[in-house]
């Protein structure tokens, strides 16, 4: 058997497995280690290699994290076509998962189920790199600051940015330093979000704006961001605190389905008070 090598899929993140066979079962000793060492240099691994069950996206997500099981449930459906499809139309703004939570997501996966035949894409921006390549004074100015989160899941659908339409009272809202640590990897972060961010702790607006809208800038500039054209069978595994994502707009009348596994430690409905899924919006 062949050793696993990898293909960088941009500059700024991502690399392709290339000889893994997750329908074999068990992963040998030196291709997690190898797995391992690659999703910390990368944040984002694709694997295109056929078909994957749900067993072996689980087997590979697995590697990074605690793999979220919820009421017996392990993975769910980004879809407009199934009836228990979540998040299935509109445009995403960069985000990352539950940023709006004191417990944020740990990490992601999707895989290619079905597609729309005029193409689909997801967009990943390196929250890492980005504040790498900050100046030294901008990265400076950052030294104790912290930014609010804020998301309403009955109402909004993540097409706007929480800087630009206010997030209602009834949105739910979490505190978090605006360099702030991996907690798998140990890796500093740039954490604010588009989607999500809607203010600097400490800064009036119109300041607080402004250092926004300097680290959105770093952060979504074509130098920091990957854009993956999805193929049937594509199975994306991903750093949800190191990277963000989002989508643009969805074809209307196409099918498009991804099946969905996370890393967290506890369920949405256990983190937020008086949160059932049944009033998500999205």
């Amino acid at each position: 058997m062949g050793s696993l090598t990898f293909r960088a899929l941009s500059p700024a993140l991502g690399a392709e497995v290339i000889g893994l066979d997750l329908m074999r079962g068990e992963l040998r000793p030196e291709e997690v280690a190898a797995l391992r060492g690659a999703f910390a240099e990368h944040h984002l691994l694709l694997v295109r290699a056929g078909p994957v069950s749900v067993e072996g996206q689980l087997r590979l997500l697995g590697l990074f994290g605690p793999v979220l099981v919820n009421a017996g449930v392990d993975h769910a459906f980004v879809s407009n076509t199934r009836p228990d499809g979540i998040i299935g139309t509109g445009e995403l703004r960069f985000h990352s998962d539950l940023a709006f939570t004191a417990e944020p997501d740990l990490g992601l996966s999707l895989y290619g189920v079905e597609l729309p035949g005029g193409g689909t894409t997801t967009r990943f921006a390196n929250a890492a790199k980005a504040l790498r390549d900050l100046d030294p004074s901008t990265r400076s100015r950052l030294q104790g600051l912290r930014a609010r989160h804020a998301f309403d899941l009955t109402t909004q659908h993540g097409h706007g940015r929480a800087l630009d339409t206010p997030v209602p009272e009834t949105g739910y809202r979490a505190e978090h330093p605006i360099v702030s640590i991996d907690p798998t990897m140990g890796t500093e972060v740039l954490y604010v979000s588009e989607m999500q961010t809607e203010g600097v702790l400490g800064l009036d607006e119109v300041e607080g704006r402004r250092l926004l809208e300097l680290l959105f800038a770093a952060l979504y500039s074509p130098g920091n961001v990957y854009e993956h054209p999805w193929e049937l069978d594509d199975l994306l595994v991903w750093n949800n605190i190191t990277l963000q994502h989002a989508r643009g707009p969805m074809a209307v009348g196409e099918a498009r389905t991804l099946r969905r596994a996370t890393l967290a430690h506890r369920p949405i409905d256990q983190i937020l008070t008086g949160f059932t899924p049944r009033t998500r919006a999205v």
